[in-house]
């Protein structure tokens, strides 16, 4: 049920159906504070079996819903774990009334995580509203929608919509994101304020993990959110 990632962050694996024969990966991050308390990043399906292992692992304090898709099974893992806080990206709120949002995430990292965990808003998409993670410890990036690393398909329509969205057997940014990019060049300088952090694995929602030279990926798959960075600001 759930894989050892790297030290102090754990994942747990789904697929979700899109459409009849269109199915996506899914993955949770869980990572563990220096306190042994758990970090819940971007919550799957929640089965017993699941709930169960995770319980093994330590007490939950974190849910997080990292931007303002990746929301659907927040409440069900809230209602396993009241005691949880549930963090969420800015704008899942007026997305999600019905969710209890304890904290609305940005880029100021909340103070239990204050060493161990630094968050960055990829700016300039407000349809999404993405939060990366850093896990300091053990130097590895989280990422939600930003990237995918999707080399296992399911379904016959998938390889297809994988094309369409040129993230097909390949790391790479989707073509939605760029099409969600309503200001390139703050998107730009927040990848490069990323890009700034020590870390050398990334971690994804959507595919494999990416286990050294994380950096150098990360640069390559979102050149052209980068090279957005340069242009001039849009009128106010």
């Amino acid at each position: 049920m759930l894989e050892t990632i790297v030290d102090g962050v754990y994942g747990a694996s789904d697929w979700l159906r899109m459409t009849p024969g269109w199915w996506f990966p899914l993955r949770m991050t869980i990572l563990k504070l220096d306190s042994g308390e758990l970090a819940l990043h971007s919550p799957i399906r929640p089965t017993p079996e699941l709930i169960a292992a995770v319980k093994g692992l330590g007490s939950v304090a974190y849910i997080i819903a990292p931007n303002c898709f990746h929301h659907l099974f927040a409440g069900r893992w809230k209602e396993a774990f009241p005691e949880a806080a549930l963090v969420a990206a800015a704008g899942l709120r007026a997305k999600r009334p019905d969710l209890a949002i304890d904290l609305d995430l940005t880029t100021e990292t909340p103070e239990a995580w204050a060493g161990q965990i630094d968050c960055q808003e990829i700016r300039g998409i407000p349809g999404l509203r993405e939060v990366v993670f850093l896990h300091r410890p053990s130097r590895t990036l989280i990422v939600t929608d930003l990237i995918f690393n999707i080399k296992e398909s399911r379904g016959v329509l998938t390889p297809l919509m994988l094309m369409i969205t040129g993230c097909r057997n390949k790391t790479a940014q989707s073509r939605l994101v760029r099409f969600s990019t309503k200001d390139r060049r703050a998107a730009g300088e927040s990848m490069r304020e990323v890009l700034a952090w020590d870390f050398d694995h990334i971690v994804m929602a959507h595919g494999e993990v990416i286990h050294g030279e994380g950096k150098e990926v990360l640069t390559e798959a979102c050149r052209w959110m980068l090279e957005g960075a340069a242009l001039p600001a849009p009128a106010p």
